[in-house]
Order: C-alpha cells, then sequence, then structure tokens
C-alpha cells in the first residue's frame, strides 16, 4: 500500500510539472507576441483554448486517479480489492473517461489547429493547388476529430451507473465479478465484531 501511495504521490507531481511546463511555454509566447506584434492573432486563441482543455482533463484525471488505476486494475489481477465506497463510481466510471476522452483530444487538435492557423499566413498565394492541399489537410484534421469525439460515445452511448455494463473494467466480468465479492468479504470481515 505504501508503495501504491509512493506511486500516486510521484504520477500527480510529474503530472503537475509537466501541464506547469505547458503553461509556461504558453504564457511566454503570448507575452513574446504581444511584445513583438501588439496584438495576438488566431492561433494564439487556440493555444489558449488548448491550455484550458489541458487544464480540465489534468483537472479530471488527478481528481480520479484512483479509480482508474482500480479500473486498469481488475482485469490485470482479479484479486484487487475495491473500497466499498468506491463501487459506484466505479460503475460509473465511463463518464468519467468520456469526459478525459474528449478533453484531451480537443486539447491535441486545438494545437494541430494553432499550427494550421500560422501556417496560413506563411503559405497563402504561393499556388492554388498548394491552398487546395492545405484545406484538405484543415478539412481532415476536423473529421479526425469529430470521429475521436464521438467515438467513446458511439461504443457506449449510456451514462452513469448505466455506462457501467460497458466500462473497461466490467468488460471482463469474471475479474470484475471476482474483485466485488473480495471487496464484499473483506469490508464485510473487518465490520464484524471481534473477541
Amino acid at each position: 500500500m505504501y508503495l501504491c501511495i509512493k506511486i500516486l504521490i510521484f504520477i500527480q507531481i510529474t503530472i503537475g510539472v509537466l501541464f506547469g511546463t505547458a503553461a509556461a511555454s504558453v504564457i511566454l509566447r503570448t507575452v513574446q507576441r504581444l511584445a513583438l506584434f501588439h496584438r495576438l492573432k488566431l492561433d494564439d486563441a487556440f493555444l489558449w483554448f488548448a491550455l484550458s482543455c489541458l487544464g480540465a482533463a489534468t483537472g479530471i484525471f488527478l481528481h480520479n486517479m484512483f479509480i482508474i488505476m482500480i479500473q486498469e486494475a481488475i482485469p490485470m489481477e482479479p484479486e484487487t480489492i475495491v473500497p466499498i465506497t468506491e463501487v459506484s463510481r466505479l460503475l460509473s466510471s465511463i463518464s468519467i473517461l468520456d469526459a478525459f476522452l474528449c478533453t484531451i483530444w480537443t486539447c491535441t487538435f486545438a494545437v494541430k489547429a494553432s499550427f494550421l492557423a500560422l501556417f496560413w499566413k506563411l503559405i497563402q498565394g504561393i499556388s492554388k493547388s498548394f491552398n487546395r492541399y492545405y484545406w484538405i489537410v484543415v478539412g481532415y484534421t476536423f473529421v479526425v476529430w469529430m470521429f475521436l469525439i464521438a467515438e467513446p460515445f458511439i461504443l457506449c452511448p449510456h451514462f452513469g451507473m448505466d455506462g457501467g455494463k460497458y466500462s473497461v473494467a466490467v468488460f471482463n466480468r469474471p475479474a470484475f465479478v471476482a474483485a466485488m465479492d473480495k471487496s464484499a468479504y473483506y469490508m464485510s470481515s473487518k465490520m464484524l465484531p471481534t473477541r
């Protein structure tokens, strides 16, 4: 248990440092753009939007890291003991994963959109075929982003407890049932009075 807590703390610190680095990069880039051009452009707006999505994804992940780790541990180790207070959160964890995936994919594609907005100024007027290729890339990027946002809802159109039957942890039913039985036995044996 002590090792698990140390790993969780290490992961939280690492994610915090990486998010801080990303935030500092966006802030320093904005300061530099304001100092050089005295205004911000569309690519800066996309980066700030990406940073806000990254902040949301980081918050979702850090707040629900224990549930995500349990969900990944159950199929690998059916002897996993799930605290009885976390069973309802585990069953409804598909909503947590959907929110995380939507924000992290939106962050990724907002950075791509920032680069595309920046490159539009560079390639504008070079040739019609180059401009056509650019708009094909923009369209393709948009379609892929829409697919990646829709995919979790296509695979599991249910939310909350109804989504639990499609969850990754519940997908491996024997392992999940064994973990729940073990947890219920463990919790009941701890609650029984001893002499």
